[in-house]
């Protein structure tokens, strides 16, 4: 288990974070291990064919066009509110998480290809934000060309400003004997991207990220 050495305690998880034990400190009348906060993905909101879920102020629904491979997702903040559509897609999409009015979707829009998608829940408008991190990964850590790729949106930072974006391997492609080689050469990486424009706000060179994630200077008023 990743921090876990003898004589340490037990991890413990709670929904949203995990603490793992990560050095041990004898400091001055404190014998107790030094604990840092993980950040561990939620699960999805919604997934394709769920029912209707409460997510914070707003219940979420997704829905098939009738003789089409067209479906919509709709939200309503209250019961007697009338549902407003606020996202479309052909394929299938899941709603990872719902802060301070914004959606954020992971949008299955082809065969082993994914985009990033914010929503402003109030407005019904949605924009792509994970270009720019993928077009920064590509740039530094110049994949096999083998490997597929895809960004991942995890979470939204508390007052929905950020969002957290990790890059998946998902396929191999090319012959079986070159696979392994192509494999060990993946860099995971994560991203912190702004839900305003998807500009790179902060990156980490690994899956494992603080339960912290977004800048300690944000605006996140």
């Amino acid at each position: 288990m990743p921090g876990h050495t003898a004589g340490s305690k037990s991890t413990r998880q709670t929904p949203a974070i995990r603490i793992t034990v990560c050095a041990v400190a004898l400091l001055a009348g404190c014998r107790e291990p030094v604990r840092t906060a993980v950040f561990v993905p939620p699960k999805p909101l919604l997934r394709p064919g769920s029912r209707p879920v409460r997510a914070g102020a707003y219940e979420i629904c997704q829905r098939c066009e009738k003789n089409s491979h067209r479906r919509h997702v709709y939200v309503r903040s209250s019961p007697d509110a009338e549902w407003l559509r606020v996202y479309s897609h052909e394929r299938s999409v899941t709603i990872q998480s719902c802060v301070a009015g914004k959606l954020l979707i992971n949008d299955f829009f082809a065969t082993k290809a994914v985009k990033v998608v914010v929503v402003d829940a109030e407005a019904g408008a949605h924009r792509r934000i994970d270009e720019a991190a993928m077009a920064e990964y590509a740039a530094e850590a110049r994949p096999h060309p083998a490997l597929i790729l895809v960004p991942m949106g995890q979470a939204l930072s508390p007052c929905g400003e950020f969002a957290l974006i990790v890059i998946e391997l998902i396929y191999v492609s090319g012959p079986p004997e070159d696979h392994a080689v192509a494999t060990a050469s993946f860099q995971p990486r994560t991203y912190v991207v702004r839900t305003s424009d998807g500009s790179v706000a902060k990156r980490y060179p690994s899956a494992r990220v603080p339960a912290a994630w977004w800048p300690p200077d944000a605006a996140e008023r």
